[in-house]
């Protein structure tokens, strides 16, 4: 539960992209919501192993950080 708790939190305040590798070699990498979107994404397959109910919390937590990093842009393209 530790890491999970630290992955959110990370999502949260500081993670735009989730690097996933296997044996030195990278599978995936783009932004965590996206990820946790795919079905198929490796990162999904880790984060689905930590049970519904906190799958659906970090899904939530990476959506909610994605819509902010989105505002945020837009609010920093308004003041140049």
């Amino acid at each position: 539960m530790c890491a999970f708790a630290t992955a959110s939190v990370l999502i949260r305040k500081s993670i735009d992209k989730v690097l996933v590798m296997e044996g030195g070699v990278l599978q995936e990498f783009d932004e965590p919501i996206k990820l946790l979107n795919n079905t198929h994404s490796e990162f999904f397959k880790l984060v689905s192993h930590t049970g519904t109910s906190a799958a659906e919390k970090l899904k939530n937590t990476a959506a909610a950080a994605s819509h902010e990093r989105v505002d945020r842009k837009k609010n920093e393209s308004k003041r140049v």
